[in-house]
């Protein structure tokens, strides 16, 4: 499950609810310009520059711009991740906390992440003290939203592809994940830009790829 809260409720509610094991067991996303994040643990990440809000949205007088402007943000920056969590939310039954602080509720872009993520992928996240009060929990088509998900997925990789094919770096990073294929889906790469011929060694499909893929 999704859930978001501010630091006060983590400290009062959350670490007092929850065990132990859940609690090391959760992934946690801070979204604060005031949390730092002095943890080595691989639960922990920060998205500031992601998924707080930009400094223009602060500016907007009326909240539907906010929101809209919001939205364009995670359209452009967060969609791939929170398609990700939301497979692992489903299929792993794994849980991820967004937090920031008391303070930064005074612009609830929490409640606009999760409006968007309801809009976008038909998935609950929900805001944990009125989870815990909650008597039913919302419903939702797992396998639409996974297939949603899968979908942006898709398209977000397809993206960082073709920004990749823009530098060396990225280039290079290509042909690394392209050497880890199999010869068999290395075939199939080839066969879609119709390069395969019968006999052709793994050596031989990669420096094809290099040269006329990528």
């Amino acid at each position: 499950m999704i859930f978001y809260m501010n630091s006060k409720t983590f400290f009062n509610e959350y670490l007092e609810n929850e065990t132990d094991e859940d609690i090391l067991d959760a992934s946690y996303i801070i979204v604060s310009s005031r949390i730092k994040n002095r943890s080595d643990r691989k639960n922990i990440c920060v998205l500031n520059k992601e998924m707080y809000p930009d400094s223009e949205i602060f500016h907007c007088d009326d909240e539907n711009d906010m929101i809209d402007i919001y939205f364009d943000q995670l359209d452009e920056r967060a969609n791939g991740f929170l398609a990700m969590i939301i497979l692992a939310s489903i299929k792993d039954d794994a849980n991820f906390i967004f937090l920031n602080t008391k303070y930064e509720e005074k612009l609830p872009y929490f409640k606009w992440l999760q409006e968007y993520v309801m809009i976008r992928f038909e998935y609950p996240v929900y805001e944990y003290s009125k989870y815990c009060k909650a008597e039913t929990l919302d419903s939702y088509d797992a396998k639409v939203v996974k297939k949603k998900c899968r979908k942006e997925l898709k398209k977000v990789q397809a993206e960082q592809r073709q920004r990749n094919r823009k530098t060396k770096k990225g280039r290079a990073k290509l042909m690394e994940d392209y050497a880890k294929m199999s010869k068999k889906d290395l075939k199939k790469e080839l066969k879609k830009h119709s390069l395969y011929a019968d006999g052709l060694s793994k050596d031989e499909m990669l420096d094809l790829i290099e040269e006329f893929v990528i």
